[in-house]
């Protein structure tokens, strides 16, 4: 009898800690990590002129490739990353010439910039 009374306030002991999680909020979920892949039509803002171009992100295997569009004609970028939601890359437009790109993407749109050396201007686009 005194092996059952010193074992119940055990039990009880233990039946209340097992309960006490089960009481809990389930963790949040974690959300995807944040994935610009698309097809965004885009503005260069060069000396107060809007330059239109479409520019395309896609993803293979996680890496990011990025097609531009313009009236100059179609090219790849290089050197694309993607950290949080922020995305650089580079072009060679000319052998002389390295034009850099830095975009911040918030929802379906990203404002940024382009940086030629000698020039620089605003970029932005919103995900078709």
């Amino acid at each position: 009898m005194k092996r059952l009374i010193t074992l119940l306030p055990l039990t009880l002991f233990f039946a209340a800690c097992s309960s006490v999680g089960a009481n809990a909020p389930a963790p949040e979920p974690v959300p995807p990590p944040f994935d610009p892949s698309g097809v965004y039509d885009c503005a260069i803002s060069v000396e107060g002129q809007q330059m239109p171009l479409t520019m395309t992100i896609s993803q293979t295997s996680g890496a990011y490739a990025v097609m531009v569009d313009s009236q100059q004609g179609t090219g790849a970028m290089e050197d694309v990353t993607l950290d949080g939601n922020q995305m650089t890359f580079w072009a060679s437009p000319t052998p002389e010439m390295s034009i850099y790109f830095a975009l911040n993407f918030e929802g379906d749109s990203f404002t940024g910039t382009m940086d030629g050396g000698q020039f620089a201007a605003d970029v932005s686009g919103k995900k078709r």
